[in-house]
């Protein structure tokens, strides 16, 4: 053999081995029938079902929080619970008060003013009414007697008396009017002020929020945490609650991406971060509907799961407790699973790449239920065969 073929032969032997290499390299998973389970494991908190909220009244106003009964404490009925300030409340009512008196005195101004020009023009309408009587009785009217210019004079004279006579009763019609007009006025802005006044005494007089009934008081929480002393409140704000311990439930926040599956009636598990070695059986009582952010800094959303347990008696189960909850979405003893790398989809089908001899072979399957690492398949695979994990080369294929 010369030696100018050497090389070709060497070369087509080490093709030959890399390929026979490569598929003898090829990764496959036997698929065969095992356990499968899905589990979504959350944080949450215990909570109250049912609970007495502890509200700022409807007539709070703008205020603060002052004081605060320890969160968690045993109270009575009738205990203050939350105090607010009412520094504020306190000045409007002084300014209210100051108002009233200002007003009271201006209205006594008004009639004091319009019982003096009431008096002016009634002096200058008894005086015009005697002019004109006067004139009206020795008015020169006898053409025989007098010459015309005296009887023109007399008549206008009565002509302008009878003019100012009838603008003076008129401006004291007209004043009457604008009298009544200003009092009504201020009588209502006194009224206002007056139920302002009552309103604001009604809110110092609750400043202080007492508790409607015995049991335990506990903060409300917000995006910004407990409510605590310094906290503005609004009227109606919800502050805390009483709880009622005899119907505890635990409310799981679940990764939005993660709440595939959970639904009514899911088992769950939950164990207390203050009691870890106690487990507690629950199931899924409801989902939020919408998914919501926890923090106003954190964009992650979760889904609310409510889920109920038989409650113990014990200390550490209290409202926002710590529990971490395991939820079992999906519990089969046996199915035919793979993982979900080896599922490839297009054109409105699945498949996998089902090894046939020493090649792979493209393999349409009907998928079921799906986890996080893997799919059940209902149909197209069966026990004992092999598949690959990733998409094999162009060589490999049939």
């Amino acid at each position: 053999m010369s030696r100018t073929r050497w090389p070709q032969l060497l070369l087509l032997v080490f093709a030959g081995a890399c390929s026979k290499h490569h598929r003898d390299e090829t990764l496959t998973i036997t698929v065969d029938e095992a356990p499968f389970r899905i589990e979504v494991r959350a944080q949450g908190v215990f909570t109250a079902a049912e609970s007495t909220p502890i509200n700022a009244g409807r007539l709070a106003g703008q205020t603060s929080i002052t004081a605060l009964a320890t969160e968690g404490a045993t109270i009575a009925k009738d205990d203050v619970v939350v105090s607010l300030d009412g520094s504020n409340t306190r000045n409007q009512l002084e300014l209210l008060g100051f108002s009233l008196e200002t007003s009271a005195v201006r209205e006594d101004d008004l009639r004091r003013k319009a019982e003096k020009e009431r008096l002016d023009l009634a002096n200058t309408i008894a005086q015009l009414q005697r002019q004109l009587t006067f004139t009206e009785t020795f008015a020169r009217r006898d053409p025989l007697r007098f010459s015309r210019m005296d009887r023109e004079t007399d008549q206008t004279e009565l002509d302008l008396l009878q003019f100012k006579l009838a603008f003076y009763r008129e401006k004291q019609e007209r004043m009457d009017q604008k009298l009544a007009t200003q009092i009504a006025t201020q009588q209502s802005r006194s009224a206002f002020a007056r139920h302002k006044s009552e309103q604001l005494t009604e809110m110092l007089d609750r400043l202080e929020i007492r508790a409607p009934h015995a049991g335990a008081f506990f903060y409300n929480r917000g995006w910004r945490g407990p409510v605590s002393v310094g906290d503005t409140v609004y009227p109606g704000m919800k502050l805390g609650y009483i709880p009622d311990f005899n119907a505890m439930v635990v409310d799981a926040y679940v990764l939005e991406s993660e709440a595939s599956g959970i639904e009514p009636g899911t088992p769950a598990e939950i164990r207390a971060k203050a009691a870890p070695e106690v487990l507690l059986n629950g199931v899924v009582a409801s989902v939020n509907p919408f998914s919501e952010r926890r923090s106003r800094r954190d964009p992650t959303k979760y889904f609310r799961v409510r889920v109920t347990f038989d409650a113990p008696a014990a200390p550490w189960l209290k409202p926002n407790g710590a529990v971490a909850v395991v939820f079992r979405v999906t519990d089969v003893d046996k199915a035919l699973a793979v993982p979900n790398q080896a599922l490839f989809a297009g054109d409105g089908e699945t498949w996998v790449y089902r090894q046939v001899g020493r090649r792979f072979q493209k393999q349409t399957v009907t998928l079921g239920q799906r986890g996080p690492n893997r799919t059940i398949i209902l149909a197209g695979l069966a026990a004992g065969d092999a598949i690959a994990p990733a998409r094999p080369s162009e060589d490999d294929l049939e």
